[in-house]
Formats: C-alpha cells, sequence, structure tokens
C-alpha cells in the first residue's frame, strides 16, 4: 500500500521540534537515577507511588527499569545514551539477588528488566551474567504460573495478561529467542489451553472468563466475574501473543485456532454507534450470555478501547490471512477518530490510557492513504499538542496525573514521564519502522 506524503508545514515542523524539546528536558529530569528515587519516594511517601520507583521492584511501568529504557530507545542522540541507561540497570540489577521479586511479569516483575537488559546487550557482550539470573528466575516463575493455570483454567486477573501475566512474559521470551524458547513455549501452550469454551454458574463461559470484577476485585461466583477485552488486562494480550509468536515462527499445534477462537469473540460481540464499530471494557455474565444492551463507548487507549484491541486483530489478521478482520480493525480505528474528541476519555499524558500511548498507537495508521491516514495524522498531531500544553517544567517529572489522592508524579515508562519522552522523540525524530521499545506494548 502506498503511503501519504510526509512533506512538512512549518506547523508541524514548530510541533516537532518543541516535541523533541520536551522529550530532551524530560531526559534531563530523569538523568540520575538516585534522583529519581529520591524525588518520587518524597512526593508522596504516604500514596505508594514513591516506592514504584524503589530499585527493588524493578518496575517497568514506573521505575528505574523504565527510565533506562527511555535512554536505551530514543531516536535523538541528545536523548539517547548508553551510559545513563547502564547506571539506572546498575542500580536495579545491583539489587537483583538480595531483593529478587515474585512475578515475571512484563510491567511489574522481571520480565520488564529481562527486556530492558536485552535491548541494552544488542550490539555488546554486557549484562550476560544479570540476563542468565533473570531468565532463570522467570522460567521458574513462569512454570509455576502455567502450572496454576492447568490446575485451575479458571482464575484471577493478571495471570494471563500483558501486564503482570502470561501475555507480557511470553513476550518477553518472544525477544529472548533461544534463550527463552522452552519458556515461550510453556507460556504459548498455558495460553492455547484456555482458548475454548468451560462449563461454569450453569452456562458456559471463555477459558479465559475471570474471578474478579472490572475494577479487581476478587470473587468467588463465577457469574460475578467477566470477561476482559482490553489489551493490558484482557483476552487482547493473549491474542497479541499468540499471533506475533506464529508470525515471528513458532506455532504449536492449535495455535491458529485459538487465535481465530479469540478473534471470533471480538467479531462477535462488536457493538455500533453512530460512528462506527467498537467494543466495550469488559462482559459481565449477564452481557456475556444474554447480549443485553451494551455500555457506551469507552475511553480509546492502548491498555483499554479500540486502539489496543485493533493493534491485537491486526496482528491477527495478519498471522490468519483474514482480511475480513483487518478491516473490522481498520473501522474499528476510524470510527474512534472521528467521535467527537471529548469521548475519547483520555485525561492524562501517558503511555498506558494518555494521550502519549494515542500518539504511539497511531502512528502506523498516520501513514496509510486515505480516510484513516488523514484522520490518524491529524489525531497525532493533537495528541502531540496536548503533550507540549501539558507539559510543566516545575514539575519534577514534567506531568502530573489526575486520581483520587491529589496529583502523582510518576517517572517510568508506562505511567510516567520516560514513556511520554519516548513517545515525543518518536514523533519529533518521524522514527519509523516501530522503534523496538514499542516491543513491550506489542507494537513492534
Amino acid at each position: 500500500m502506498s503511503t501519504r506524503s510526509d512533506a512538512p508545514a512549518d506547523g508541524d515542523e514548530r510541533r516537532r521540534a518543541a516535541a523533541l524539546g520536551i522529550s530532551r528536558a524530560l531526559a534531563r529530569k530523569l538523568a540520575d537515577p538516585d534522583d529519581v528515587i529520591r524525588h518520587a519516594r518524597s512526593l508522596h511517601p504516604g500514596s505508594g507511588h514513591g516506592g514504584q520507583a524503589s530499585a527493588g521492584q524493578q518496575s517497568l511501568s514506573s521505575g528505574l527499569t523504565g527510565t533506562a529504557l527511555l535512554f536505551l530507545g530514543a531516536a535523538e542522540p541528545g536523548v539517547r545514551d548508553e551510559r545513563t541507561a547502564h547506571r539506572h540497570l546498575r542500580t536495579v540489577t545491583s539489587r537483583l539477588n538480595r531483593d529478587l521479586t515474585r512475578t515475571a511479569g512484563i510491567f511489574s516483575g522481571l520480565g520488564g528488566l529481562g527486556h530492558a537488559l536485552a535491548l541494552a546487550q544488542r550490539g555488546t557482550d554486557g549484562y550476560t551474567t544479570a540476563l542468565d539470573a533473570v531468565d532463570a528466575r522467570v522460567a521458574v516463575l513462569t512454570g509455576a504460573l502455567c502450572a496454576d493455570v492447568r490446575a485451575r483454567p479458571l482464575g484471577e486477573l493478571g495471570r494471563f495478561d500483558v501486564v503482570s501475566g502470561l501475555a507480557g512474559i511470553g513476550r518477553y521470551a518472544l525477544l529472548r529467542g533461544s534463550a527463552q524458547r522452552e519458556t515461550l513455549v510453556t507460556v504459548l501452550t498455558a495460553l492455547i489451553s484456555l482458548c475454548r469454551a468451560l462449563p461454569a454458574g450453569g452456562g458456559t463461559v471463555p477459558g479465559y472468563w475471570v474471578l474478579n470484577r472490572p475494577r479487581g476485585a476478587a470473587v468467588k461466583d463465577v457469574r460475578d466475574g467477566h470477561l476482559n477485552l482490553g489489551l493490558s488486562h484482557g483476552i487482547a494480550g493473549p491474542l497479541a501473543l499468540l499471533a506475533a509468536a506464529h508470525l515471528s515462527g513458532v506455532s504449536l499445534p492449535g495455535q491458529l485456532r485459538g487465535i481465530d477462537y479469540l478473534a471470533g469473540i471480538y467479531r462477535s460481540r462488536v457493538v455500533e454507534d453512530g460512528h462506527g464499530p467498537y467494543w466495550p471494557n469488559a462482559l459481565s455474565w449477564d452481557a456475556w450470555t444474554t447480549l443485553g444492551k451494551p455500555p457506551t463507548r469507552p475511553r480509546s487507549s492502548w491498555c483499554y478501547g479500540t486502539l489496543g484491541i485493533a493493534r491485537a486483530l491486526g496482528l491477527a489478521a495478519t498471522a490468519t490471512g483474514g482480511d475480513e478482520l483487518a478491516e473490522l480493525a481498520d473501522a474499528a480505528v476510524l470510527a474512534a477518530l472521528r467521535a467527537p474528541r471529548g469521548e475519547a476519555g483520555i485525561t492524562d499524558a501517558a503511555l498506558c490510557h494518555g494521550w502519549a500511548g494515542a500518539l504511539t498507537c497511531l502512528a502506523p495508521y498516520a501513514r496509510r492513504d486515505g480516510a484513516l491516514g488523514v484522520e490518524a495524522a491529524r489525531h497525532r498531531d493533537a495528541a502531540a499538542a496536548a503533550l507540549i500544553t501539558g507539559y510543566d517544567d516545575a514539575a519534577p517529572f514534567g506531568y502530573r496525573y489526575p486520581e483520587a489522592d491529589g496529583h502523582a508524579d510518576l517517572p517510568g515508562f508506562l505511567d510516567g514521564a520516560a514513556g511520554i519522552s519516548l513517545a515525543l522523540d518518536a514523533y519529533g525524530s518521524r522514527h519509523r519502522p516501530a522503534a523496538p521499545w514499542q516491543t513491550t506494548l506489542f507494537l513492534a
């Protein structure tokens, strides 16, 4: 397919220059790992956010692993700095043996640290000892998690998702190649096993039904659970991994059938409004069993809503050759872009569910021909403008996020300044194809 012209207008150049300037400013604020920890701990000592940036948690989402990813992944030489990345990673890995996390998740546990270390190792012989330690621990933790899935097909939220569970761990294993091939096969086998209907509560539910309310509280009765449809916590994550693995040449018996099973849920549960197709964030028991009145259009972001789901469906369409599925995904993105801006529900700057996420998710669509390309480019410019306007140089990490307890200033990748800096860097430098740091989001 041909692409749209990238010839810039003067306003476009000014906006891109401003985006790069803020990306560099954020990098300066995040350069010293000790300062990052100290600021994060002092801003909200009682909220729990300070602890997210501690070296001991190795958090890609909100901690020093995420800030290291900034200095590893930026396109601009003024932001990319391997030495600074090494300082952040060294601070994390110095406590690897005595403060080892109990989870292998890519955003909340060791998988994220391994992901950053693997990107840092490209082109060098460094980080081998740390990566070996991470790989060994990830394999053990993943084996235990998969055993739990086999023993209890219906379980709690987070066992199979991108943020904490098997889909994210599998993305790390896929990145590692032969070093984590056995772990990847273990993950894929577990995810394929859930691609089926299970008898429960006097009816049947998908194997990915979770025993939690949509807001996260655990439940005992299957009728109080739900089917999560988002990319961060729902079935779009396993769908994306199964498809990405197949496209990378790793395909197990039942994998294509599993892809079609999960894609079929999106085909059957798509909702139409005046703008076009979309999906709810989750399906309750009543919504699943009775096909009752659908909820209104949710926020469209990476974590929940059309942008993340469309990425998973696009991968599935490529893996299976499903033109109809690709057309559905494109139609949903165009509908989300044509909905009034207020319906997008975006209220902050972050990658997860903010303007940086929209800026990043829409990049491949903005290079398309036709209405989708035009609308995606326009919305990317609007997202960049929102990030530029929202930048506060007086804030320790440049942006503040509306929360019930005030405003949390976060440094990390998924929920903070590092991810915003990377998104602005990619926009301002016209970086293409997708940068390696976007693998954690299933966007590369």
